[in-house]
């Protein structure tokens, strides 16, 4: 499937599409990423399932599937939270819904570069946490 229809899909059903991560810091210090990782705003794991029945789930913690867009594989990942609840890198309690907003998804990344997206529909990046 093309970028654009699968923006205009997620848009269609009420939610927002941005790109994350290592893609949108390469684009703000001038170079260029192959690698693309979405963020889906305003989607339940049960409404992108129904929305897109032939993507695996491929996140075991979380709600992360995969997607071909653009004759590439990609990750697709709903927005969500994080709380840390016990010790080591699986000590959290994570917290998918449609509620989330992409604030708080990218409060939870692990430096503040990586915490940037990339609004699809607009074109805007949206930087919370100075990265």
């Amino acid at each position: 499937m093309e970028e654009k229809i699968f923006l205009e899909k997620i848009e269609k059903l009420g939610g927002r599409l941005y790109i994350a991560g290592g893609w949108v810091r390469d684009r703000v210090i001038g170079g260029e990423s192959p690698e693309k990782d979405y963020v889906v705003v305003g989607f339940s794991e049960d409404a992108f399932v129904r929305a897109f029945p032939d993507a695996p789930r491929v996140g075991n913690s979380f709600p992360v599937f995969l997607l071909e867009i653009d004759g590439h594989k990609r990750e697709v990942a709903l927005a969500r939270t994080e709380k840390k609840s016990g010790s080591g890198y699986k000590g959290f309690d994570v917290r998918a819904s449609a509620g989330v907003t992409i604030e708080e998804d990218l409060f939870r990344r692990d430096t503040t570069m990586n915490s940037m997206a990339y609004d699809l529909s607009s074109g805007e990046i949206t930087d919370p946490y100075g990265g």
